[in-house]
């Protein structure tokens, strides 16, 4: 309510408004590395080990899995690391979403101011992409750096190679005008696209086709979605860069054929299999998405309402500016231009976010004009506020909720990080590394040095039947993954990974925590290490006893341990 106060009165200057914008970034992006001991996410972890494997090694080897065939990212942190004197980039991860966000509110004001004059239109759509950035992929990431690089791309593209909006202070500094209060022109008046000395717009183009270079090595979606971003800019207005989606293909094409040939040469048919399958695609981000226990069920489902309104938001802004100018029509163009990403590929169920994420900055200036105008002379009396103030309070409880809903199993607690460093002072290089699901604090050293292995992806693991039910055939798999190593393998089961399968359905309720249970129970395991939230496991020297002996006392003994350690687990 402060901000809309602060909006609405003229003499409250951008400064105020900019620093109002800088809190609503840290209080929505700012509360998990103040609460939470340890970096969230374990892909976060992840990205890190990348990065130390290439920092340890000095050569990135695309062989060992997709991401070194897009390296740019890692390469970079692995730089930083190094300049920064840090061991890893692991102090790098907590606080990523607030250096990612702070950093994107520069070119996002340029796209904003590149579309209106209207200061009301401006701030609350600054307001309203915030508000919508629920989607998660600001964490330490190559999304992350690169969505910067796209909102980049596209800032410099609207501000200097299409028609901007008449402004009386045009030839002023824009940092400077940012941090003065933008005058009040006539909102449908409209300057064409500066014409720039050719050096200028020869160095702005260069700096296009630069920044696309780093992001092609970088992340596999982002520039193409970049591509049909600036295919859209061409078809819209800037007929004079019509040379510039081809040569944004031919870098693709180059680095598919050079860079990534490795990934390509074992995953086109998986790249190309789903490409307008729209079943597959609508399973796969929709209904796939929407599973799970009850709480994850209306987590999903509020995830779509939180999208659902800000699409249909900025369908009524939309309509609205553009009975008053067709200029608009750049905004809106670029609001579509990723949505033909969505019948390409499925991306592991991800896509519908990621197309929501490209349109953000389009989405939620329509948004923001659906509830204020581009008019700034038209006064928003009392009663239009209140309703603006609500629908700003619904959209921060959507947030909260699409967000932060899952914490359950995003978070990690200091037990589990401490359990996944004992794991790997136990593991020598070459040791197969079993866990539940994959969500625990794990991979961010020794990347390349260990065989991962997933007791949900076992033949033998099932969604829907109890694990105890007849355990042996999955212990099998489990040993017969730990023996496919001649070095010592291990276990290793966490309260993060319990959650995981328990909310998401990967199995029915307590399923990991019961297979577990099983694995303490039998003469083929033993435990190594045991803290509060995680349990490591090794394989016992079995001596003479036959393995399918073992195995059969094992379905004996299952149930009473469970029991046992049930109690023990309820204890006060």
């Amino acid at each position: 309510m402060t901000f809309l106060g602060a909006l609405v009165r003229r003499q409250v200057s951008d400064r105020v408004l900019l620093g109002l914008v800088v809190v609503l970034v840290l209080i929505l992006f700012g509360l998990t590395p103040i609460l939470e001991a340890v970096p969230r996410f374990a892909v976060a972890w992840r990205h890190v080990g990348i990065a130390q494997a290439i920092l340890d090694t000095g050569h990135i080897d695309p062989r060992i899995d997709a991401y070194f065939n897009w390296p740019g990212f890692f390469v970079l942190v692995a730089a930083l690391a190094r300049a920064s004197g840090f061991h890893n980039a692991l102090p790098l991860a907590a606080w990523s979403p607030i250096y990612f966000n702070l950093a994107y509110l520069a070119p996002l004001l340029v796209i904003m101011r590149s579309l209106t004059v209207s200061r009301r239109l401006i701030w609350l759509g600054v307001w309203f992409f915030y508000l919508g950035n629920w989607i998660g992929q600001d964490y330490f990431s190559p999304q992350g750096f690169s969505y910067l690089l796209y909102l980049v791309i596209i800032a410099i593209l609207l501000r200097y190679f299409v028609t901007q909006p008449h402004e009386p202070s045009t030839g002023m500094p824009y940092l400077i005008r940012l941090l003065r209060r933008i005058p009040e022109p006539e909102p449908e008046t409209v300057d064409p696209a500066p014409a720039r000395p050719a050096p200028q717009r020869r160095a702005l183009l260069a700096c296009i086709v630069f920044l696309f270079a780093v992001l092609v090595p970088t992340h596999q979606l982002t520039p193409v979605a970049v591509l049909f971003a600036a295919t859209a800019v061409v078809i819209v207005e800037a007929r004079s860069l019509v040379w510039l989606p081809p040569l944004m293909a031919a870098l693709l094409g180059g680095w598919y054929v050079t860079g990534a040939k490795t990934f390509f040469n074992g995953h086109l048919s998986q790249i190309f299999g789903q490409a307008l399958q729209l079943e597959a695609v609508f399973t796969q981000n929709v209904a796939n998405r929407v599973g799970g226990d009850f709480d994850h069920r209306v987590i999903a489902d509020l995830t779509i309402v939180a999208g659902a309104t800000m699409w249909c938001l900025a369908l009524v802004g939309a309509s609205r500016l553009m009975r008053r100018d067709s200029r608009y029509r750049m905004g809106i163009g670029l609001a579509l231009a990723p949505l033909p990403l969505l019948p390409l590929q499925t991306y592991g169920g991800e896509m519908l976010l990621r197309v929501e994420l490209f349109a953000l900055p389009f989405t939620a200036f329509f948004a923001a004009a659906a509830l204020v105008g581009d008019d700034d002379e038209i006064r928003l009396h009392a009663r239009r506020c209140a309703g603006i103030g609500g629908v700003l309070l619904v959209s921060a409880g959507l947030f909260l909720f699409a967000r932060y809903g899952n914490e359950r199993i995003d978070y990690f607690t200091r037990s589990e990080t401490t359990a996944v460093a004992r794991l790997y002072a136990l593991a020598k290089p070459g040791s197969t590394l079993v866990a539940g699901t994959g969500n625990l604090p794990w991979k961010y050293t020794q990347y390349q040095d260990h065989r991962y292995r997933l007791v949900t992806e076992m033949p033998h693991w099932s969604a829907t039947t109890p694990v105890t039910a007849d355990p042996g055939p999955l212990l099998q798999d489990v040993r017969d993954a730990m023996n496919s190593s001649s070095r010592r393998s291990y276990l290793i089961i966490e309260r993060s990974e319990e959650k995981e399968v328990d909310q998401l359905g990967y199995g029915r309720p307590g399923s990991l925590a019961r297979f577990a249970d099983v694995v303490a129970a039998s003469p083929l395991f033993r435990v190594v290490y045991r803290n509060p939230d995680a349990t490591i496991f090794t394989l016992a020297r079995l001596g003479s006893v036959p393995s399918l002996q073992l195995l059969a006392e094992t379905g004996a003994h299952a149930a009473p341990v469970q029991a046992s350690r049930t109690k023990r687990r309820h204890k006060p």
